[in-house]
């Protein structure tokens, strides 16, 4: 620690600090260097939270460590801009959008484990679950990991992976003869796309049958996916299967060898898909519900 006395006010003040730095300077309204993102951090997740409490004697801020909390454990895909606005609302500081930024992914790692450690930990979790969970199934595919020119031995990069519960293919059995299938982009460090197979019952609720992790929709991906599904989830005949009118969708529905065709399953696309890609070229909402309710009838 190094500190000077001040001829001005004839006392000490603190210049430079090793350790962590927890007091604020409430006069304060821009950003500077000692607001850094891990103090930040302390503040989103709380284990701080009651020194912050009793140093300035306003319980105001609690409800402001709350808020940020759960804002971010309730959604990890929070607007930077809004963990900004949070801070300057209670604090009165004006933080950098990077450092915001780099909070919130911290948050994340505390909360949830960083994005590595993750998909470290992915295989040892679905041999688990296969272990313990009779019926289940998964398959992870990796590409060779390259450290220069030449092939590591001792790493390996992920490329896709598959898995289903037994629990799932089991309650199958009660479900509505009928499969939806789709995709969505996943937004997080590394990209990708998730894919999923869902059932109804007679009561019209959702019941999640096999999911995938792959690197986009495109016809091998989707490929390794249904044939998977038909492998190792969907054992018998009659099979409605319905999905959106993607082109690897449909090339993989027209392969023969795959068993999605008649009597295997049947093939139709989903009304909500159509309606909104009427919607899209027409431009006509009143029509597109009109669509949507024909294909109810």
């Amino acid at each position: 620690m190094r500190t000077i006395l001040s001829k001005k006010t004839y006392s000490w003040k603190v210049t430079q600090w090793d350790g962590p730095h927890t007091c604020l300077n409430m006069s304060m309204t821009q950003d500077h260097d000692k607001l850094d993102s891990d103090l930040i951090v302390t503040c989103v997740v709380g284990t701080f939270f009651m020194f912050i409490l009793s140093y300035f004697c306003v319980f105001g801020y609690l409800k402001f460590f709350i808020l940020l909390t759960g804002m971010i454990r309730e959604d990890t895909s929070i607007k930077v801009s809004l963990i900004q606005e949070r801070i300057n609302n209670e604090f009165a500081y004006k933080v950098s959008y990077k450092k915001a930024w780099m909070s919130k992914q911290k948050v994340i790692a505390i909360e949830y484990g960083d994005w590595e450690e993750s998909y470290a930990k992915l295989s040892s979790w679905l041999k688990h679950m296969q272990n313990n969970f009779l019926g289940s199934y998964f398959q992870i595919l990796h590409d060779d990991f390259i450290v220069g020119n030449r092939v590591s031995r001792e790493h390996l990069q992920f490329h896709r992976v598959f898995w289903t519960f037994g629990q799932c293919k089991e309650a199958f059995n009660y479900c509505k003869p009928m499969i939806q299938v789709d995709g969505t982009h996943l937004y997080g460090k590394y990209r990708g796309t998730l894919l999923m197979a869902t059932s109804q019952d007679e009561n019209d609720g959702v019941l999640p049958l096999a999911f995938a992790v792959v690197e986009g929709e495109t016809l091998t991906a989707w490929s390794w996916f249904l044939t998977h599904l038909r492998e190792h989830v969907i054992d018998k005949n009659g099979i409605c299967l319905i999905s959106d009118c993607h082109t690897s969708i449909k090339s993989t529905f027209a392969n023969k060898a795959l068993g999605w065709q008649p009597p295997h399953a049947y093939h139709v696309y989903c009304v909500r898909h159509i309606a909104s890609n009427f919607n899209r070229k027409f431009n006509n909402v009143k029509q597109k519900e009109m669509l949507k309710k024909l294909g109810k009838i």
